[in-house]
């Protein structure tokens, strides 16, 4: 089902416990070229899509940070209305999709904001938005599938089996990023995956 990885940040529920993430200045000790720029974390980017969309075109005017659209990635639980437009209102950006699961039933149960829009109307949106979207090059993923590893949760076999089925139309175009839990105290009922689970996962969807 397209291009598959394993992501080597953790994600944690950094909104429940008022964190922030730190700076590229601040992760390096002084001042550092900022190359890449993804809006995701706390809060939705596409439900502050006129202060979002405003950013992104700042940081990719050549007078000011001059970042390529590519190096740039907003990331979205699903909200439908504005995957449709994202691709004509930044067009060269990266959008990638907070999915999860394979199944609305157990999406809902890892993100109760899945609630708002059904599988299939998300889907739908994600195929809009690659078919608008234009590739940097003939092989470039228009897309990225985001999935957190959670064990016994979300990363069984029929798991991998129905993700690589949902997304498999649409191989050629997606990039999915299997990410590895951060456990935190705030969801103590969610574990990391494990290795082994994790390259069985990956694998699944590599053959597809």
């Amino acid at each position: 089902a397209g291009a598959a990885t394993a992501g080597g940040v953790g994600a944690a529920a950094v909104g429940k416990r008022g964190g922030r993430r730190g700076t590229a200045t601040e992760a390096a000790g002084g001042p550092t070229p900022v190359r890449n720029v993804v809006f995701m974390g706390m809060g939705e980017p596409l439900n502050n899509y006129r202060a979002v969309t405003s950013a992104v075109r700042l940081l990719t005017d050549a007078s000011l940070f001059g970042l390529r659209a590519s190096s740039v990635t907003v990331s979205t639980v699903g909200v439908v209305p504005r995957m449709r437009s994202f691709a004509a209102d930044l067009p060269g950006v990266s959008l990638a999709l907070s999915l999860h699961a394979p199944t609305q039933h157990k999406r809902e149960a890892i993100m109760p904001a899945a609630r708002a829009y059904p599988l299939p109307r998300l889907m739908g949106a994600l195929e809009a938005h690659m078919a608008a979207a234009r590739p940097h090059t003939p092989t470039s993923r228009v897309a990225m599938v985001e999935y957190i590893m959670l064990r016994d949760v979300n990363d069984a076999a029929e798991d991998a089996d129905a993700l690589a089925a949902l997304l498999s139309p649409h191989a050629h175009k997606l990039m999915v990023n299997l990410i590895p839990y951060n456990p935190t105290d705030a969801t103590p009922e969610y574990r990391r995956a494990t290795e082994a689970n994790t390259s069985r996962f990956m694998a699944t969807l590599r053959g597809a």
